[in-house]
């Protein structure tokens, strides 16, 4: 773990003209943390490397990086606060009377949103989504295979004041029409890589490969990203600011106007023997954590694989627990002005963004 000290202006309080306080600096750092390995260098003994960044053990203001610009900025969202996210609770739909009595459940108990999945072919949409007001929840799909019916979608939708997503499995099957303003047609799943800075290049190079498809002008505000997090806290946290900042970047190119994307963040079901039983409990705590500092806009928590009622509620309780009790709604951006976790977004700014213009080359 990197730990960051901010060295503050050495001023004795005029209350207490007695006292003047010692700030550490690094070099106290240094002597303190190579006494306590016995002599050997604390850079070279405790720097780490993932994939291809470098992971020092200590950060201060001499690390810090200029993101002023990127900072989260707060929500006007009255209801979620200033730091919001919408809590969607996966359905797999395996047929539409089941898909519903689920996301009704869902929505009585705690979820903000569904994220329906569909496994098959799906076009009673007004069965599926019967007495679901979209004026107070999100909804969101996931398809595969081009299991979504746009055309039977659009007829449900139409005048509705819809807010949400459709993340495909594959972009080649994904459509564009701007079925409301605040509900993004062209969300793209975001493959799992080896490290972080392949798999932002390739979420990158999966929209821009869409636009290049499409008109760009008119579908680039269409696209969302849907991100897998796993069990690195910092990487996560830096993998999703990294991921809108680069966004920003891409926009840029294509001289639109600059427009923050909708980032869903999901926790898969994790299962390791040695954390049982609930163990995703634990795994799902520590991504969902990473998701909402990170900046995500609406968040998954996959329940255990061989869920039930209450693992289910388990999992949905989550996001709604991080906001209700440890408040991390309350402030926009909780991590701006970490030393440590700054320079590593920039780190991974830089590193994707070289991978992918080797790509597109």
């Amino acid at each position: 773990m990197a730990f960051s000290i901010e060295v503050m202006d050495q001023k004795i309080p005029e209350t207490f003209p007695g006292i003047n306080f010692h700030y550490p600096t690094r070099s106290d750092w240094q002597h303190t943390a190579q006494r306590e390995l016995e002599g050997d260098d604390p850079d070279e003994k405790l720097t780490r490397t993932i994939g291809k960044l470098r992971i020092k053990p200590y950060y201060d203001h001499s690390d810090a990086v200029n993101l002023t610009d990127f900072a989260l900025v707060p929500s006007q969202n009255p209801h979620y606060g200033p730091r919001s996210w919408v809590n969607l609770s996966r359905v797999v739909v395996k047929d539409e009377n089941q898909g519903n009595k689920e996301a009704l459940h869902a929505l009585q108990t705690g979820a903000d949103g569904i994220l329906f999945e569909l496994t098959r072919p799906l076009s009673q949409y007004e069965i599926l989504l019967a007495t679901i007001k979209p004026e107070f929840c999100h909804i969101s799909f996931v398809t595969h295979n081009a299991y979504f019916n746009l055309i039977e979608f659009q007829r449900w939708a139409e005048n509705q004041p819809l807010t949400g997503c459709i993340f495909w499995s594959d972009p080649k099957a994904a459509l564009s029409p701007i079925i409301s303003p605040n509900f993004f047609s062209q969300g793209l799943l975001v493959p799992s890589a080896a490290t972080v800075e392949e798999e932002i290049s390739s979420a990158l190079l999966l929209a821009v490969q869409q636009l290049d498809r499409d008109n760009a002008q008119a579908t680039i505000h269409q696209i969302a990203f849907s991100v897998a997090l796993g069990t690195h806290l910092f990487l996560d946290i830096a993998k999703l600011k990294a991921l809108r900042n680069l966004w920003y970047q891409v926009q840029g190119a294509y001289g639109v106007a600059l427009k923050s994307v909708h980032i869903h963040a999901c926790s898969p079901a994790w299962v390791q023997p040695n954390y049982q039983p609930h163990g995703n409990m634990i795994k799902a705590t520590t991504a969902a954590l990473a998701a909402i500092l990170g900046g995500c806009d609406s968040l998954t928590v996959d329940a255990e694989v061989t869920a039930g009622p209450m693992a289910n509620r388990i999992a949905r309780n989550v996001s709604s627990i991080l906001r209700e009790e440890s408040y991390l709604n309350k402030v926009a951006d909780p991590i701006a002005g970490s030393h440590y976790l700054d320079h590593l977004v920039a780190e991974i700014s830089q590193k994707a963004w070289e991978l992918f213009k080797s790509k597109i080359g």
